[in-house]
């Protein structure tokens, strides 16, 4: 089977991996414009020849009609023996890392070019297909924008609801990636609380940030501080010590899982206190029983 690599319009290299479930196997690694990289772990680079997530059926003779005909319909659940194929999005699809700015975007509909591949990952062996980063960002998909929306050169929510439901016709589960240790720096909540402050909204000083989204301190010399991930400033950090927070993490599974997604693979778990996770998680699970929320655990400090 053909390894789409690199897009023919300045997409990252893809790299379709099988994780098994149970804390999700990341491998991300920055390429050369900062973009992130999946990992490849079932498929070898010297297969590698499509520059675009074409068709398996048209780049490879070996998908006969009989294959993609044996896999029944049924209803997936998520647990801890699922194989899930990983994926990059963004990469696989050729889209754009580095763009224009976000609202001068077109919506360019690459989501549902995943769906040819649905019969290529159960004849891998899988049951589940876990994405990358999917929602509006800036660059690598990382730097969230709007948890609401689908990346606009991805598609729409449209395009999400399609690809979910060929999952769900082929037994296939379906999990997102939950970037939810930090937002992109042109994020609007980040960016209103960054004006409040900015302006002497509230009182200055760490005490003022308990009810915040983000822990923005004014100084004394005029400017702010706040906490960002590993060091890169343009991915500032959530408070998930306050309710806001949890309030928008619960939200926001919610409103993808009622629209079809099975799991959330919880990126850079090992950065957010476990205890927000036991605010948030609990409540998910009540409403979405079968669920599968997997962290992604790298070290501990």
């Amino acid at each position: 089977m053909k390894n789409p690599s690199a897009g023919d319009d300045g997409g990252a290299d893809y790299g379709g991996g099988a994780d098994h479930d149970g804390g999700a196997n990341d491998g991300r690694g920055a390429d050369d414009d900062g973009g992130m990289k999946a990992a490849a772990n079932t498929m070898p680079r010297s297969a590698a020849s499509s520059p675009v997530a074409s068709s398996p059926a048209a780049s490879s003779p070996a998908v006969s009609s009989s294959v993609v005909s044996s896999h029944a319909p049924m209803l997936p659940a998520a647990s801890s023996r699922t194989i899930w194929w990983h994926v990059y999005p963004l990469g696989f699809t050729g889209a754009p890392i580095r763009s224009d700015d976000i609202a001068g975007r077109r919506t360019v509909h690459r989501l549902t070019r995943i769906i040819d591949w649905l019969d290529y990952l159960r004849d891998l062996g899988c049951d589940g297909l876990l994405l990358g980063p999917i929602f509006q960002s800036a660059t690598h998909g990382y730097d969230t924008v709007d948890y609401y929306s689908i990346d606009s050169r991805l598609g729409d929510e449209d395009d999400f609801r399609a690809l979910a439901r060929a999952c769900h016709a082929k037994g296939i589960a379906l999990m997102l990636d939950g970037v939810f240790n930090h937002v992109g720096i042109d994020n609007p909540l980040f960016r209103k609380e960054l004006s409040d402050v900015r302006a002497g909204a509230g009182s200055d000083g760490a005490d003022a940030t308990g009810g915040r989204l983000f822990s923005i301190v004014a100084k004394a010399d005029g400017t702010v501080d706040y906490p960002v991930f590993e060091g890169h400033g343009d991915l500032p950090e959530i408070n998930h010590d306050g309710a806001a927070a949890a309030d928008l993490v619960d939200d926001v599974m919610d409103y993808w899982m009622d629209r079809g997604a099975d799991a959330w693979r919880l990126d850079a778990a090992y950065a957010v206190p476990t205890g927000f996770w036991r605010r948030v998680l609990p409540g998910v699970r009540a409403r979405h029983p079968d669920a599968r929320l997997p962290g992604e655990v790298l070290h501990r400090h």
